[in-house]
């Protein structure tokens, strides 16, 4: 399984010097964006958000963050 706390110092180089306005991301990356998006909202609420706009294609619910009912 996927370690989302491994996203960490992905998160701390984007915000370091990045100058991507947003992210596109498909599949299990569209997961994976979605969580860390959804992650760093939650935990720097009063920070800017990473991106200024997501493109998810055909991903599925991040993990994480909702529980899936049976």
């Amino acid at each position: 399984m996927l370690d989302y706390m491994a996203t960490a110092p992905t998160i701390e180089a984007e915000e370091g010097g990045g100058c991507f306005d947003g992210v596109l991301a498909y599949s299990c990356d569209a997961a994976f964006a979605a969580q860390v998006m959804i992650r760093h909202a939650a935990e720097s609420c009063y920070e800017p958000p990473l991106f200024r706009f997501a493109v998810f294609i055909n991903g599925a619910t991040p993990l994480r963050v909702f529980k899936v009912g049976e």
